[in-house]
């Protein structure tokens, strides 16, 4: 049986994170046993600790974990990292998003295909349609695959890989110090908070040349609910998902893949 997990990352949001475990219930899983962590920072509430306990894991084991102490978003999402010291890949899914049915199939392909190449990061079940960057409207080149590669990680969906984890995490021990001005980033990654984990990915990809695969239907969508770095509601970056379960997805290797772009969403 394949060695996969969902983590869910809550802090304060109890309305979000149900939105996101009834997809996640809603999901198809094809009998196998899939375990669920949620994750939750400490927050001198107790409201999304309750509902965790009493959600009702219709697909497996059920993990609640939570902390004494706050640990901030960037320190938060990289101790969910860990949990890939036991599996060898993870969904890590902040409370904002939602999935669509077959993410599952998504993952397990996509993960099949990408865990030993050197040139992917990771892969995204986000699909962007806008370019953040530039803020305009972006479209990707289509071909005859179901993804094409970002040098961009992705924080509203993503599938972390074990091999592909650790080596950022050795990467980022030594440089998570500091952000300096780089022109090799673009200007609205570096304007991002310090509590931005992400950053560093995108960072990360940048110099070490890596990639994420990105699906050309998103198998999730980002709802940008108030919270740390979301000052008030917007639906800019919410996206549409298929209903239907694909299975059969065309995964090229990166070389032999002609959509190809770079963190300023140029081809």
């Amino acid at each position: 049986m394949n060695n996969y997990a969902i983590v869910v990352v809550a802090y304060n949001r109890v309305e979000s994170l149900k939105r996101l475990l009834a997809s996640l219930n809603n999901a198809e899983y094809f009998g196998e046993s899939v375990p669920l962590i949620i994750s939750i920072d400490h927050s001198g509430e107790n409201d999304v600790e309750m509902f965790a306990n009493e959600f009702h894991w219709l697909h497996g084991e059920k993990t609640v974990r939570t902390f004494s102490q706050r640990q901030g978003l960037r320190n938060h999402i990289l101790k969910c990292g860990e949990y890939l010291q036991e599996f060898e890949a993870i969904a890590v899914l902040e409370d904002d998003v939602v999935v669509a049915p077959g993410f599952y199939a998504y993952l397990k392909s996509s993960v099949a295909a990408y865990q030993d190449d050197e040139h992917i990061a990771g892969i995204s079940l986000y699909n962007h349609l806008w370019n953040v960057n530039a803020n305009l409207p972006f479209q990707p080149a289509y071909s005859k695959y179901d993804v094409y590669f970002l040098q961009y990680a992705q924080s509203w969906g993503q599938i972390w890989m074990r091999k592909q984890w650790n080596d950022f995490m050795d990467w980022y021990r030594d440089n998570h110090s500091g952000f300096p001005e780089d022109p090799d980033i673009p200007a609205f990654v570096l304007s991002w908070p310090e509590s931005s984990w992400l950053k560093y990915h995108i960072k990360y990809c940048i110099k070490k040349n890596k990639f994420f695969a990105y699906p050309y239907k998103a198998l999730s969508t980002c709802f940008s609910d108030v919270g740390t770095h979301c000052q008030q509601k917007n639906t800019l970056y919410q996206v549409p998902m298929p209903e239907d379960i694909q299975t059969d997805y065309r995964l090229p290797a990166f070389s032999n893949c002609p959509v190809r772009y770079d963190a300023f969403f140029e081809r």
